[in-house]
This record gives structure tokens, sequence and C-alpha cells, in this order.
């Protein structure tokens, strides 16, 4: 007896022209590049991928990699370059005595509680006591000590301490502007614009310095 073709039902039709998902077959994932094939990266994208398939991020061809970029970029802010040797000039002939500002040096950091991006500018002014330290080592060291996760306030800290442990001077400001993007997501409430700290040693603390290196360092 001959048998007759089912017909084609609308659920079926559904089916198989309109992608219905029991009938899709299963995609094939972006391979992994070797790069991300490396004993240390392996396990730990593997864990990221399926932390964030947990979370709800969708399984499609511009996520298959995401895991493996957010260990990246992790291991990039704790895969710290050597620091930067200062050079220092003595203090004569003649003798300087007044502020020295470097200024608006851009920068980008890490907010070490969520590890997004904070950014801007950061301006460094010192007055010399017995060594001029040299102009290009200041922007370089700035950037070296931002490039990690840090706190703004921990940051200004920091820049002022090294500074004042190489060449000793009179005084030092380390003032930073920022946008930090972890509260420029945050919905609950309006976007602060800018975070600006300001860390003052030795005679900058002074009044008539102080006054000085504010004045500069206003926008």
């Amino acid at each position: 007896m001959k048998k007759h073709a089912r017909p084609i039902t609308g659920q079926m039709r559904g089916a198989r022209i309109l992608g219905n998902p029991h009938a899709k077959k299963q995609r094939d994932r972006t391979p992994i590049p070797p790069r991300y094939k490396k004993e240390d990266y392996l396990p730990m994208g593997q864990a990221f991928d399926q932390l964030l398939r947990t979370l709800g991020m969708p399984d499609e061809v511009h996520t298959d990699l995401t895991g493996w970029r957010l260990v990246r970029y992790i291991k990039h802010l704790y895969e710290l370059p050597g620091m930067t040797r200062m050079t220092v000039f003595p203090n004569e002939d003649p003798k300087v005595d007044q502020m020295i500002l470097v200024s608006n040096i851009d920068f980008w950091s890490a907010c070490s509680h969520h590890l997004l991006p904070f950014y801007g500018t950061i301006t460094v002014g010192y007055i010399p006591l017995k060594s001029i330290i040299g102009l290009s080592k200041i922007p370089l060291l700035v950037r070296e000590l931002a490039r990690r996760p840090t706190l703004q306030e921990h940051l200004a800290e920091r820049i002022a301490e090294h500074l004042n442990m190489y060449a000793k001077p009179k005084g030092i400001g380390v003032h930073i502007r920022a946008q930090h993007t972890c509260q420029l997501l945050d919905l609950a409430q309006p976007p602060i614009p800018v975070m600006t700290t300001t860390v003052l040693k030795g005679v900058m603390r002074n009044a008539p310095a102080r006054a000085e290196f504010l004045k500069e360092v206003q926008p």
C-alpha cells in the first residue's frame, strides 16, 4: 500500500520556517584562540564564562569569548611593569626655590571595589630642596602607579610618597580629577561628574604655597 506524505501543519511549519527552538540546531561556538588556551587562562576563562551565563548573559557569537576577555583585562591590571627609574639633578647653579608644576597628566586606573575604570588628569607640584626631578619621569611614574586596582584617594597619597622618597622636596602637592565608570553605571542615583582629591605634604600645607597650588589646579 502506497504511503501518503504527512501534511505539514501550522505547528510543523513554524518549527521549520520560523525557527522553533525545539527544532533549532545548536550553533557552533567561536573557537577559543590559542592565546586563551594557556594553562593560566583556560580554567579562569571557563569559570567566568559559566558565571556570566548563570547571570543571564545571552549565548550568542558576540559573547562567546567574553569570559576570556574579562580574564585578560584583569590580568592586565595585575601584570605590573617595572617601576620607572627616577632621574634627579642637583638643585644648584642657580638654585630653584619656587614651585614646579607638571599639569594635566592623562591617566586611567581601575577602582579596586569594582575593577571598573576611572580616568582623568593628575597635576603634580613640588618645591625642590636639594634635587630637581627629571621632567619626563613624573608622568611615567604617575601612570605606572595608576595602572593597578586602587582608590583615587590612595593613588594621590602613593604618588606623593614616591616622589618624596626620590627627591625629598620641601613640599609636594598632588591633585586628581577623575570620572568613575562604576558610579556612572549606578542607575540608583544621579551620576557624579567628577571626583577631586588633593594631597599636600611639607611646606605645601602652609597657606601661601597651598593657595598657589590650589589656584593652579582650578579647572
